[in-house]
């Protein structure tokens, strides 16, 4: 699993939110939120971590920093 996929499941599961609660949230699809969980989705668009990050409650910084960590080791 990607550092990010792990924050993203972590900060869901912390919130007690489903993964349609966050993608509703996010208006972005569930297979997406899913698919970046498991690191089956890679490389998201900062649009995208930013709508994360207002679903999760968490400031996108977090979720980008996750996000670099996972490229890097690419």
């Amino acid at each position: 699993m990607s550092c990010l996929g792990e924050m993203i499941k972590t900060l869901r599961r912390a919130r007690d939110l489903s993964l349609q609660e966050v993608a509703d949230a996010a208006e972005i699809s569930k297979a997406h939120v899913w698919d970046l969980e498991r690191g089956k989705s890679t490389n998201p668009t900062i649009e995208t971590l930013c709508k994360l990050g207002g679903a999760l409650k968490t400031d996108v910084s977090l979720l980008c920093s996750a996000a670099i960590v996972d490229q890097g080791s690419q």
